[in-house]
């Protein structure tokens, strides 16, 4: 009889079973030992999950370079100043989505911490944020969390927060059962809105490309009199979303 080696299944004890022989080749007895191995497991577990966060890191800072190369393409000024002025508050976005996700250990985070990241910057009495708890997936902060700079930035230099009367209400709602949510971002107020505009800029095209293509959801633009109203619908605030690449 072989060697025989059993582990208890939480893989806490190992014993080690040979059998012992004398001259003539008889089996005279057992000899068994056990060690310990607690320690080895959890060390063994641990090295597992540090491997996995790893690859998760990396995935997720490839994706967020690649969403810095499409701002640094896509954004539009003339003014060398408003173009950088304009990329660098793109890329601090990004930069604050990842803190968050950091801070979560790269887990689901909350819509509505994800909503006033961006808004509590300016601190304005003017805007109402409310919504039930809806937790939205790694893979879904830093897309969503430009979506949101971007209808900021609108709304205070083109919107209704350029002005002193305007107002902006951000809201949302979870969807069942794909755990997915809808956002509407209502402004009012304000003076009458410009004319949809004719070539997309750069938030109409990361938009487009990070709440349709990326996360199969759905953006629609209402222009009222007094100012914009989008609703944004993203059917799975949990699929995964493996690039982030605007195009």
């Amino acid at each position: 009889m072989s060697e025989q080696k059993l582990q208890k299944p939480d893989g806490g004890v190992k014993l080690l079973i040979s059998p012992i022989h004398d001259e003539e080749g008889n089996l005279v007895y057992f000899f068994a030992s056990q060690d310990d191995v607690t320690q080895y497991r959890k060390l063994q577990s641990l090295e597992a999950a540090e491997e996995r966060l790893l690859k998760e890191v990396d995935h997720r800072a490839r994706n967020a370079l690649a969403v810095v190369n499409g701002i640094v393409r896509l954004s539009r000024s003339d003014d060398p100043a408003l173009y950088a002025a304009a990329v660098q508050e793109r890329v601090q976005a990004l930069v604050d989505a990842h803190t968050l996700l950091a801070d979560r250990g790269w887990r689901e985070v909350s819509l509505e911490q994800i909503v006033r990241q961006q808004l509590d910057l300016i601190g304005s009495d003017r805007i109402t944020v409310e919504g039930p708890e809806v937790m939205v997936s790694a893979q879904t902060v830093q897309p969503l969390a430009l979506v949101v700079h971007e209808l900021f930035i609108n709304a205070t230099v083109h919107g209704v927060l350029a002005g002193p009367t305007g107002t902006l209400a951000v809201r949302w709602e979870g969807l069942e059962p794909d755990n997915g949510f809808k956002l509407t971002w209502e402004e009012a107020n304000g003076p009458s809105p410009p004319p949809p505009p004719h070539r997309s800029g750069f938030g109409a095209l990361m938009m487009n490309r990070m709440i349709e293509k990326q996360l199969d959801g759905h953006v629609r633009r209402d222009w009222t009199d007094t100012g914009l109203i989008v609703t944004i619908t993203v059917p799975d605030g949990r699929q995964s979303a493996d690039t982030a690449q605007p195009e």
